[in-house]
């Protein structure tokens, strides 16, 4: 167990995941926030929520170097990197951006992250001191906690003045914690077609999340609800995707690869129901992907593509594939039936 774990967190949910995992971590846990209530370690710091955390680089940095934490955790939003980078150059050492999982021994760090814009993930083990940039919706949120030690952060970066505050008109969400999640991409069309969206999402019992084109460029969403690399990192059991494209710096987000099996079992067994159906789902899209993704998987249980990818998902593929078979059997089934009675009351 660690020392000592700096936590840089402006926001609550993720706030409270990174909270958690210090916890988990380290004797000794110190925060940092502007979100009321946020607590749980022995100290807290605080800044007022109107404040930008540009205005408390330095003070942060300070206190990180009068602490001088075997490891700081920081958000991975554009605050959180801009904080993580600062206060690296502080103590030294080098920041580690987008980390998906974080593991200590023998005096290191052993973080993996994703690189190549999301196309590949790259496991380090550095030495202390660290600090890391964590996606949200990673770590478990422990209940309970420490009771904190209140401090007020001091302090303000030079040169650098908070002219004006203007709050957005969010709909509160919770999409890390979201069992059902919408996503949409900026193949809708027009921010006409959202109200249905919402209208389907609320029928399933879903959140609804964006592609960062969506919400950067179409700003049909806010910058919170961009799913992805730079963005949300999401686990939900259902993920549907509307006017997606399914590009590797989004899909990484969702971690939908088990979806993506079972939906290529499922096609491979409906192929089988007649000829109008082996018409509609193409061979290369049912059979060859189906064929390609045993070849996979075969491959991920030896170790080979560890090598080449980084870690893979091997039993969300295989359990993934084999759901999506047993999705297709009652299908099949029940379409075989009613044929059969249509045909018998034709005679």
């Amino acid at each position: 167990m660690l020392n000592k774990i700096l936590v840089v967190a402006t926001k609550p949910s993720s706030g409270k995941e990174l909270v958690s995992k210090a916890n988990e971590l380290a004797a000794q846990t110190v925060l940092v926030t502007c979100v009321e209530g946020l607590t749980g370690t022995d100290v807290v710091y605080t800044f007022s929520d109107k404040e930008s955390v540009v205005t408390k680089l330095k003070a942060i940095a300070d206190l990180a170097a009068e602490l001088q934490p075997e490891l700081v955790l920081c958000e991975a939003n554009r605050g959180g990197r801009l904080v993580a980078g600062y206060v690296a150059a502080v103590l030294k050492t080098c920041p580690l951006p987008e980390s998906l999982s974080i593991e200590v021994g023998d005096g290191k760090v052993t973080a993996t992250r994703m690189v190549h814009g999301g196309g590949a993930i790259m496991t380090e083990t550095v030495p202390f001191p660290v600090v890391a940039a964590v996606g949200e919706g990673l770590f478990e949120v422990a209940e309970g906690g420490k009771a904190s030690e209140v401090k007020e952060l001091g302090g303000a970066v030079e040169g650098v003045e908070l002219l004006d505050v203007k709050i957005a008109d969010v709909v509160a969400k919770n999409l890390p914690g979201a069992k059902k999640v919408v996503g949409v991409g900026r193949g809708l069309g027009s921010a006409d077609n959202l109200p249905m969206v919402d209208k389907f999402a609320s029928l399933i019992g879903a959140e609804v999340g964006c592609t960062r084109p969506a919400a950067e460029e179409e700003n049909w969403f806010p910058r919170s609800d961009y799913i992805g690399v730079s963005g949300l990192m999401l686990k939900p059991p259902f993920y549907f995707a509307m006017g997606i494209s399914g590009a590797v710096q989004h899909m990484v987000g969702v971690d939908a690869s088990g979806v993506i099996f079972a939906l290529s079992g499922y096609l491979f067994l409906l192929r089988f129901h007649s000829e109008e159906m082996r018409r509609a789902i193409p061979y290369v899209v049912a059979d060859g992907i189906f064929f390609l993704g045993l070849i996979w998987i075969a491959l991920g249980y030896t170790g080979i593509l560890d090598f080449v990818a980084g870690p893979v998902g091997n039993t969300a593929h295989l359990s993934g594939l084999i759901f999506g078979l047993l999705c297709g059997i009652p299908e099949i089934i029940t379409r075989k039936r009613g044929e059969n009675t249509e045909g018998g009351a034709e005679e």
